[in-house]
């Protein structure tokens, strides 16, 4: 339902708030940004997820539009890379 690829990350409740969601999706944008793979990748968050678009905003993705999907609505960010 998006026109690039995205980005997604979920935690146990016991893994949560140690860092590992930025650590993990840092890495991966590093590599995309290496490789030249994707021009822009997205991520989509409910948007009462005030922790996950945080996180986003921490690593460049910037709000781009809300969506509808399967009854859901979500915020969608985008990074340019």
């Amino acid at each position: 339902y998006l026109e690039f690829h995205d980005l997604g990350f979920a935690f146990l409740p016991d893994f949560q708030k140690n860092g590992y969601a930025f650590e993990a999706s840092s890495r991966v944008i590093q590599e995309l940004i290496s490789k030249q793979l994707y021009p822009i990748i997205f991520a989509t968050t409910i948007p009462e997820n005030i922790k996950s678009i945080e996180l986003l905003i921490k690593l460049g993705f910037e709000f781009k539009e809300s969506i509808k999907n399967n009854d859901e609505s979500l915020s969608v960010y985008l990074k340019k890379m």
